[in-house]
């Protein structure tokens, strides 16, 4: 893993954890892939971020 990556761990209800499991499933793409898809998509104005 390069040094510039981070480990997150979150808990889930189960039924969350189910729909992101079946979406997986579904597109073929790994959990860390949609989550992170989901993170780059968020609308943040902190002008100190790298853009996308």
């Amino acid at each position: 893993m390069s040094k510039n990556v981070k480990v997150l761990t979150i808990r889930l209800p189960e039924v969350e954890m189910l729909r992101l499991e079946a979406y997986c499933a579904n597109s073929g793409r790994t959990k860390t892939d949609v989550i992170r898809e989901q993170i780059r998509s968020l609308k943040v104005e902190d002008l100190s971020l790298p853009p996308d």
